[in-house]
């Protein structure tokens, strides 16, 4: 897996060529090992970032642990900056989209990192439970226990 910062790219990852990016990209200062950050550039709020990897990885499936270590230094680094600099910030969504059915738009794993100001505002979820998936719940669990403890044998 190729990093961003490779200079021989071949692919049209918008993330991937980090060294082309449009002047409209603001970085922000913090980068390390595993990923790096700028201000999304369609925001929902005020101070909306991305973390994004440095290496391609289309889904949170590929990621090492040692990169997850990283992102996450750097997730919670910009966290406090903007607790910091944006004192009315009441709380976060920290939001992974993967794949296109999940909103993903760039096939390369970011993470987004949205103040909210108010609970109305800016990034809204919006949960429809479904009541078969309530009645499945117990199978469902059961489904997912008994697959974890097949791998342990």
């Amino acid at each position: 897996m190729n990093s961003i910062f490779d200079k021989n790219k071949k692919n049209d990852c918008i993330f991937c060529n980090y060294n082309s990016l449009p002047k409209s990209f603001l970085f922000l200062p913090k980068k390390n090992a595993s990923a790096w950050g700028c201000l999304d550039i369609n925001p929902t709020s005020k101070g909306h970032s991305l973390v994004i990897t440095n290496k391609h990885h289309k889904s949170i499936d590929t990621i090492s642990g040692e990169e997850w270590k990283g992102i996450g230094k750097l997730v919670r680094e910009y966290t406090l900056l903007l607790k910091r600099k944006f004192s009315t910030i009441k709380g976060f969504n920290y939001v992974i989209n993967s794949g296109k059915e999940a909103y993903q738009q760039i096939e390369h794993f970011h993470l987004h990192i949205i103040p909210k100001y108010k609970k109305n505002e800016g990034y809204i979820l919006t949960i429809r439970q479904k009541a078969q998936e309530k009645k499945n719940l117990l199978k469902t669990y059961k489904e997912l226990c008994n697959s974890l403890n097949k791998k342990k044998e």
